[in-house]
């Protein structure tokens, strides 16, 4: 599922950020053209009112473009980035709970390892016992692991714990 997410979302978010892109090289180049109109009139470089007036809407004309286009793009990122973020949620969501249970199944592999090892035969458990014996089983394990309890790690060493059990 995330893959199929991720393969949807960053083409489109690229072309998303490509649009913004030319939308703004496109208003600094109607800005540029409002300047340079300006500074012609100013200079009394032009002096024909039409052509003049026909510089000015021009640049005004592609400026008002520009932040249409602009808005438009804005508008539909917001309701696509909505719908992703609706998408990761639930991503996010599964992930946390592939990861609780992978807490949990290192815990229960750790409790069956100490409980076949240390307390198979005993009728009652003593808990200052049981928490004893289950500490060495984790340091055990973290000996024979790369110092850590991840899941596939803990994994490994329960498979060939029972293999030898």
């Amino acid at each position: 599922k995330y893959k199929d997410a991720s393969e949807k979302y960053w083409p489109v978010y690229d072309q998303f950020k490509r649009k913004t892109k030319n939308c703004s090289y496109f208003m600094g180049a109607a800005i540029c053209l409002i300047a340079v109109v300006t500074f012609c009139v100013i200079l009394r470089g032009l002096r024909n009112e039409y052509l003049i007036a026909a510089s000015y809407v021009l640049s005004v004309g592609i400026f008002i473009f520009t932040i249409i286009l602009y808005a438009r793009n804005y508008k539909k990122f917001n309701a696509f980035n909505k719908e992703w973020t609706t998408i990761n949620n639930d991503l996010e969501n599964i992930q946390n709970k592939i990861r609780v249970l992978h807490d949990d199944m290192v815990e229960e592999m750790i409790r069956i390892i100490c409980f076949n090892k240390y307390h198979y035969n005993d009728e009652k458990v003593d808990i200052n016992e049981w928490d004893q014996n289950y500490q060495k089983v984790r340091e055990d394990i973290l000996k024979e692991t790369s110092q850590s309890l991840v899941f596939d790690d803990v994994r490994t060493y329960f498979e060939n714990w029972s293999e030898k059990f």
